[in-house]
């Protein structure tokens, strides 16, 4: 019997970690060959179909989640025509907590419910002897008959010790993003996530841990995601990942956690204080400022909480923060919602993530959707329409919003342009929300635009609510396209500044040793001319820091990153 485990990704950079566990996990156990293959939801279904029935699989099984369960049902339709003998199965969150409507609706044969290293091994040993799935505990599964039935769940979980490494120099996934799994379960019951069912949490030997973390710090793997819901649920488990972390650093490789910002405490927030830049990357869930709207989704941290933490957090600029914001939760209109988006403004997140409620089977909020009055989409991935407090008007508003904040603050392409653009407004929220009313009567959100289109947006915009101050702010823009890139063309509304009354002095700047020395050391194995290709100086009349008026020469230097990835800008004198 050949089986083959699928795992259809977002994107390419991602990879599946579920197939793999189950992969290395049954595999020893049991007798059939065991294979993985990973797609994405942007191929063509008739490519990925094509692939999957050229392996001739005798069992196929999908790991499902909101993104792809659509594309699922429609693989799994075509393959039970074409391989009409091929035990289809699926697992995943959006299976397991309706798993008899999964196989009423689709072509699947069983459905794993939750964890399913233990049930799908059984599930193959027992087919492999001939046997039915009726012994086989954690899985619904249909009859040749077609009843539907519902197996025991299992009597006890997997140890965490249990849990394979999955990874190998051979199967490292290059150009990608790697999962790893050090605990299961969350301590927290918050309304809107699946993992609010378990509140026990099971942890894996630190020395298991060890010796996985070591594997990925050897290979300089770039970047390592932590798939646990509460990583720091337990101080002592936390600081011993992060001390080992931060004594086998490699320079190289970034370690992303999802946290809880409470549970950090003074002495840790210190500790935190001087890893090496870029060594952590915290994801912090705030969802909310709205204390009705907290206690609805069983979140117990009240901004005041977390302030003084995320402020220690930012004040060494040595960890990237990402904070997270939920739109459409009980009890928070629009209105409400500008609050909590300013607040979280305010603590100037590496990243802010503004996303939307989804009704997940098996979240409380979607078991008391009716009692709140909660509409969401019939569909995957089961987003808000509208509650009482907030309209789908308003909801549709918030998505450019949500736009306009991943283009423009999310890529940090726009520091210096972006504070000047807030001086404008009350509020960062009030900025964003004209912003994308802007881009939308434009017409700027009917096609895709290029870099230096999104400069000419941000320019157009800016001269539409202060044209006195134009070019004035045409000048912080090219300071942020420098900052970013190299650039070899400029947009339209920028001229050729001042580089021919500065040309020469440019020249004699790249070309003097001791200028060299002291401020391109990492250029010293080039000569003059290839510096000036490489690094770049721009004269601004005035000092796009301070914005005091005055001819200012900037050198960007692009072997020299700051913490949010753009050209060390300083001053120079020509």
């Amino acid at each position: 019997m050949n089986i083959l485990l699928v795992g259809i990704n977002t994107k390419y950079i991602h990879t599946n970690l579920a197939v793999r566990i189950l992969k290395r996990y049954a595999a020893p156990r049991c007798s059939s060959p065991i294979e993985t293959a990973e797609y994405t939801i942007n191929q063509y279904t008739d490519d990925i179909l094509r692939d999957i029935y050229l392996k001739k699989p005798d069992m196929i099984g999908f790991s499902c989640y909101l993104w792809n369960i659509t594309f699922v049902q429609i693989l799994m339709d075509a393959l039970k025509k074409v391989l009409s003998n091929c035990i289809l199965f699926v697992g995943g969150p959006e299976t397991s907590f309706d798993s008899a409507d999964v196989l009423a609706r689709t072509k699947a044969d069983f459905v794993i419910r939750g964890e399913g290293e233990i049930p799908f091994t059984e599930a193959v040993l027992a087919l492999e002897q001939g046997q039915t799935l009726e012994n086989v505990r954690g899985i619904t599964w249909r009859k040749p008959t077609g009843e539907i039935i519902e197996n025991p769940d299992p009597a006890a979980s997997i140890d965490m010790a249990d849990v394979p490494f999955v990874y190998t120099k051979e199967e490292l996934p290059a150009h990608q993003i790697v999962y790893y799994e050090a605990t299961r379960g969350c301590p927290f019951s918050c309304q809107y996530c699946l993992s609010g069912h378990n509140s026990r949490v099971r942890f894996r030997p630190l020395t298991q841990v060890y010796e996985d973390l070591s594997f990925f710090l050897s290979e300089n793997v770039p970047q390592v995601k932590f798939v646990d819901r509460t990583f720091n649920c337990n101080r002592e488990y936390a600081m011993a990942i992060w001390t080992y972390l931060r004594e086998h650093d490699n320079g190289v490789t970034n370690f992303h956690f999802e946290m809880a910002a409470e549970l950090i405490d003074k002495e840790m927030i210190e500790w935190l204080s001087d890893v090496r830049p870029g060594l952590f990357q915290f994801e912090i869930g705030v969802q909310s400022t709205n204390p009705d709207t907290l206690k609805a989704v069983k979140r117990i941290t009240l901004p005041d909480k977390l302030t003084p933490v995320i402020t220690a957090l930012k004040q060494p600029q040595n960890i990237h923060l990402h904070l997270d914001l939920i739109a459409g939760l009980p009890f928070e209109g629009y209105d409400r919602f500008k609050e909590s988006f300013n607040y979280v403004y305010s603590l100037s997140p590496d990243q802010l993530q503004l996303g939307f409620l989804k009704l997940l089977k098996g979240s409380g909020l979607y078991q008391n959707r009716e009692q709140y009055g909660l509409v969401c989409r019939s569909d995957a991935p089961y987003e808000i329409l509208c509650t009482p407090w907030i309209s789908f008007d308003e909801l549709l508003r918030l998505k450019r919003i949500a736009e306009m904040v991943e283009l423009y603050y999310n890529t940090l392409r726009y520091r210096q342009s972006l504070s000047a653009l807030l001086s404008q407004f009350s509020t960062p929220f009030d900025c964003f929300e004209a912003l994308a009313d802007f881009y939308e009567a434009n017409g700027y959100h009917l096609a895709p635009h290029t870099k230096l289109e999104n400069y000419t947006i941000l320019f157009r915009f800016y001269e539409s609510i202060a044209p006195e101050r134009a070019e004035w702010f045409s000048w912080l823009l090219r300071f942020d396209l420098y900052a970013h890139e190299k650039a070899k063309k400029l947009p339209p509304f920028m001229d050729e500044g001042k580089k021919a009354e500065y040309h020469s002095r440019i020249y004699a700047f790249f070309d003097d040793p001791q200028a060299r020395a002291a401020y391109l050391p990492e250029y010293a194995e080039m000569d003059t001319r290839q510096i000036i290709r490489s690094a770049h100086i721009e004269v601004f009349p005035f000092n796009p820091f301070t914005h005091t008026p005055g001819d200012t020469a900037v050198l960007f230097n692009y072997r020299r990153l700051t913490f949010d990835k753009n050209a060390s800008a300083v001053m120079i004198s020509l």
